[in-house]
């Protein structure tokens, strides 16, 4: 499988995720640099869409990343959040992606 390719497959399975996940879909620049065809579905709009997952808890996003392994199907999302110059909480979450499926999500919750 083309790497480009396998990635778009893991963005729609852990978009299609992101309502029964407790982690949430925050994409960087970058990743959208290289799954064309996504328009509307940029960092502004996962941060608008999803703003109320974060703002619950008074925080602002400062920081959202998202990482592929092309040696294996997994992903990685990761988000930090900051509160009156504090960091709030960091999240991370691992997916390995199996027939357009996810089969297994390890996530971290820090406060």
């Amino acid at each position: 499988m083309k790497e480009e390719q396998m990635i778009i497959e893991m963005y729609d399975v852990i978009c299609n995720a992101r309502k029964t996940d407790r982690i949430r879909d925050y994409f960087s620049e970058e990743f959208e640099e290289i799954t064309p065809g996504f328009e509307g579905k940029g960092p502004e709009a996962f941060l608008k869409r999803n703003e109320d997952f974060f703002t619950s808890a008074g925080a602002a996003i400062e920081m959202v990343k998202v990482f592929a392994d092309t040696q294996k199907p997994t992903v990685g999302v990761y988000a930090k959040a900051r509160f009156k110059g504090k960091t709030l909480f960091r999240i991370a979450g691992f997916f390995e992606i199996k027939d357009g499926k996810i089969v297994s999500h390890k996530s971290l919750h820090q406060q």
